[in-house]
């Protein structure tokens, strides 16, 4: 079972990634060919790269909250989106797209529609479809509100139906 909501902070590893010294990454990097590789997980071993994949999209930690604040992360403004692997799951994001969010929006295939769909039939009442979809803050009102009184609930499972069905008839066009 993924979990939603707060990650807890773990700090043991979140120093070791800190601390890794370059030198090391750069020799482990020319000794194994695909280490250091964005989306190797995928082919190494898909059943845990689902797993991460659904818990990093279900979940929010102290680094996201921060990120979301400062306005995108200033360690990794050097690089461009052209430089990552074709194989990640993960796409850039601005500021100003976080700030002009829909829930029609943040679902871009037939696939993400689909998940978002029974997320919100089964748990939309507690905002696990709005944490799936990256919108952290009403997600968080969703599920202090109980999906705002249930009837954001009843009509994000009617936006959600009407996006996967325009994102289907738009694929068989």
């Amino acid at each position: 079972m993924v979990k939603v909501g707060f990650r807890k902070p773990n700090l043991k590893s979140s120093l070791k990634a800190r601390t890794t010294g370059r030198a090391k990454r750069a020799v482990k990097r020319a000794v194994i060919p695909g280490y250091g590789k964005r989306g190797a997980g995928w082919i190494k071993n898909p059943k845990k790269a689902a797993y991460n994949y659904v818990y990093h999209r279900t979940t929010i930690g102290a680094g996201d909250v921060a990120k979301a604040i400062s306005g995108g992360s200033m360690r990794n403004s050097n690089r461009s989106s052209s430089s990552r692997s074709a194989l990640s799951p993960q796409r850039v994001v601005t500021s100003t797209e976080i700030q002009m969010r829909t829930l029609e929006s943040s679902i871009q295939t037939t696939g993400q529609a689909t998940v978002a769909l029974i997320l919100c039939v089964l748990f939309g009442y507690l905002g696990v479809h709005r944490f799936y979809a990256r919108m952290y803050g009403s997600g968080a009102l969703y599920l202090f509100t109980m999906g705002l009184l249930l009837i954001g609930w009843i009509r994000d499972i009617y936006v959600l139906a009407k996006r996967r069905m325009e994102l289907a008839r738009a694929v068989r066009a």
